[in-house]
């Protein structure tokens, strides 16, 4: 396999859920930002993650889309591995996996990667690991790897302003703010601890609000059941307030601004971007004290609540044993700890405002750290002819490219793009035949995916 062709132009090529109202999509966002402000060139392909995400922020919408031919250096892969596969229609007839080089930023929330993330990340050129703890999930898969941290930061719009009476909140009460997607798994997210801490520190106080925010819409049986229970339980209890429906990103920071307290009781987090926003607003958190999350935070800055590690037991499919695999855990927070620092931050404004101010102290600091960070500058000065000239490289990219199939390139033409759309749709039915081992990759790949939507 050779390249001979010319370099490609320094720049990203940054596949993710550009507009889309949700982590990832937030995260995508970031990058992009620190792309810009350091001067490099970015194109974009917006991906639509479904669930009614996409086309909620258009803050990089002036952005090119890239073209087979002018696609710039490096692609980067603001997804996870089963979306990057899934939703390759979308990318692949604009990206050359060859004459670019291939990076991932994987968000995960386990010790250890699914067997099926393994494989899409072995074709990657590097793998950029948002945590320390999600490094150290890829390097225990990937040892041998190039797995590079990179470290996660927030951009917050100017002028975010607290309004309580938008979203019927009383001035005189202490609210609490407990905030997470239908659509993501709830026994991970853990949503009902945060709610039992809350009943149990004020069982009758009327003084002290939670505010639940809920993005997404229920699609599934599962998630139809988890919504009708937190509007029975706000039925119960006047002192809870659920917010719905979609909401920009500055709502969304509005909302949090507006509340005194956020509180997540999570099982595991990748790395907790909402928590991350919170403490720049100057918001004491009450949170779990393990995973992503402690890469921003301590025991001076946040309220961390102790927990003991417990099997994962999920409500959804993509955190089945067959999907990620055997021996995986995750923490079990406990709900009587928590229940003191909420009593504790309701009774004492010296205490939370002191905890705030340390928040945000805190992360300011992590700022600093994301800005001396030069991984995105190391990437666009790496030579993709210097990278492929190793054995290990070009055998990534021929796994990546068994794992796409071929790829439509503007030099095969019109009708033969429209014939390799036809064929990977086919394959998607199974009425296309493959060789052995691309069936294999393809339903490994499939199988992940049905778990993940």
């Amino acid at each position: 396999m050779t390249y001979s062709k010319p370099p490609r132009e320094r720049g990203f090529n940054v596949v993710g859920y550009i507009t889309g109202n949700l982590g990832l999509g937030v995260a995508a966002r970031n990058t992009i930002s620190r792309l810009v402000a350091a001067g490099e060139s970015v194109s974009v392909v917006d991906i639509n993650p479904g669930h009614r995400h996409s086309g909620n922020d258009t803050t990089h919408a002036c952005l090119p889309r890239p073209t087979f031919e002018s696609a710039y250096s490096t692609n980067l892969f603001h997804l996870n591995p089963p979306e990057a596969l899934g939703h390759r229609l979308a990318w692949q007839p604009l990206l050359s996996v060859k004459t670019s080089l291939n990076v991932c930023v994987p968000f995960w929330e386990l010790p250890l990667l699914p067997p099926s993330w393994v494989e899409a990340l072995r074709c990657m050129d590097f793998v950029l690991a948002p945590t320390r703890f999600i490094e150290a999930a890829c390097l225990r898969a990937l040892p041998s790897h190039s797995v590079i941290y990179y470290p996660q930061s927030v951009h917050l719009p100017e002028a975010i302003v607290a309004d309580r009476r938008r979203w019927s909140i009383p001035a005189d009460v202490v609210s609490f703010l407990v905030t997470f997607d239908i659509n993501s798994d709830v026994a991970r997210k853990n949503p009902w601890a945060s709610i039992e801490a809350f009943s149990l520190a004020f069982p009758a106080d009327a003084s002290v609000w939670l505010v639940v925010r809920v993005n997404g819409q229920p699609e599934t049986p599962i998630t139809m059941q988890q919504m009708v229970a937190l509007e029975a339980a706000a039925a119960a209890d006047p002192r809870i307030r659920l917010v719905r429906g979609p909401l920009s990103y500055r709502d969304v920071l509005s909302l949090y601004a507006s509340c005194d307290v956020l509180v997540s009781l999570h099982r595991a987090e990748g790395l907790g971007l909402h928590l991350m926003e919170a403490m720049s607003l100057g918001k004491p958190i009450v949170t779990t004290g393990w995973s992503g999350n402690v890469d921003f935070m301590d025991e001076d800055s946040a309220c961390l609540v102790p927990a003991h590690f417990i099997p994962v037991e999920a409500t959804q499919e993509s955190y089945s044993t067959q999907v990620i695999g055997p021996g995986q855990y995750w923490a079990e927070p406990s709900v009587a700890a928590a229940a003191e620092y909420l009593r504790q931050l309701a009774e004492d404004s010296e205490y939370r405002l002191r905890i705030g101010s340390r928040a945000r102290q805190r992360i300011l600091e992590h700022f600093d750290t994301v800005q001396n960070d030069t991984t995105l500058t190391h990437l666009a000065e790496t030579s993709v002819a210097s990278v492929r000239r190793t054995r290990e490289s070009r055998a990534r990219v021929r796994r990546f490219t068994r794992l796409l199939g071929h790829p439509p390139s503007a030099r095969r033409g019109f009708v033969e793009s429209i014939r390799h759309s036809v064929v990977v749709l086919l394959r998607l039915f199974h009425l296309y035949p493959q060789p052995p081992e691309e069936e294999r990759q393809r339903r490994e790949a499939e199988r992940t995916l049905r778990g993940v939507r």
